[in-house]
């Protein structure tokens, strides 16, 4: 039921010849598998780590700074979207431990996955 409800939630698309978009949806669609690495990115759009990361540099951004956007992105939808538990949507965006996401969502959106989801459920 979880994938279905991960399916539903397109990913952002982006210009495909860009390799920063690229990499942001493959980043997007891949949150909840094996942690990607500039390394592995590199490998897969054919180019060395040096020059993934030369091109991200160029861009302003880095390959961390991707994940935690995708996560911060998802992270939200999934709370605004979903019935998920607040576990369940930490571990589908990459998290190891419900604190990890509950310290990010805190740098995020200034308040904890629960107390996020609770004011935003009184605004709708």
């Amino acid at each position: 039921m979880m994938s279905q409800q991960m399916e539903a939630i397109e990913p952002r698309r982006a210009d495909l010849n860009d390799p920063v978009a690229i990499v942001r949806l493959h980043v997007a669609e891949s949150l909840s598998g094996v942690p990607l690495t500039l390394a592995s990115e590199a490998e897969r759009l054919g180019m060395s780590p040096r020059t993934l990361q030369r091109r991200l540099t160029d861009a302003g951004t880095s390959m961390q700074s991707i994940v935690d956007d995708c996560r911060k992105e998802m992270a939200e939808r999934l709370l605004l979207e979903t019935n998920l538990t607040l576990s369940s949507i930490g571990y589908k965006i990459g998290f190891s431990a419900p604190a990890a996401f509950t310290r990010s969502a805190i740098r995020w959106f200034g308040m904890t996955p629960s107390e996020f989801r609770e004011k935003r459920e009184k605004v709708l």
